[in-house]
């Protein structure tokens, strides 16, 4: 049975809040158009760390307005290497520009809010996963 559109307001109607079910085959089909644009571009697609690192420049260029430089940056490190915790995070960008551990902690936490990152594991065994990658 297909899910059908839900849709709040106020007495007032001063809001909509509208909540479109999306269908999972419309993501997959958006992200293996991406990967086949990839493919024309760049050749044959591998899940390297090269193309996670393309893959992510591309989707920051894409979502430029919604994304802080920081949060910009901490993607381009997850993508390089995403084990990383936030103190070892906040030390690869203080070599450009100072940045606690405590500020990465919350622009990790907001990119979180905004699902383009989740974590997965433990504290000592965790890791960061992209969720605008398409899935090997």
């Amino acid at each position: 049975m297909e899910a059908l559109a839900a849709i709040e307001t106020d007495k007032e109607r001063s809001f909509f809040l509208i909540d479109l079910p999306c269908r999972s085959d419309m993501v997959e089909n958006m992200a293996i158009d991406k990967i086949i644009r990839y493919n024309d571009s760049y050749g044959a697609v591998d899940f390297t760390k090269d193309f996670t690192k393309d893959f992510t420049k591309d989707f920051i260029k894409e979502n430029e307005a919604e994304l802080t430089e920081r949060q910009k940056e901490i993607l381009l490190i997850l993508a390089e290497d995403n084990t990383l915790s936030s103190p070892k995070i906040s030390l690869k960008i203080s070599l450009k520009k100072s940045v606690t551990s405590r500020t990465v902690k919350t622009d990790l936490s907001n990119l979180q809010k905004k699902g383009i990152i989740l974590h997965k594991g433990g504290r000592k065994n965790g890791y960061w996963q992209l969720l605008f990658l398409p899935m090997e």
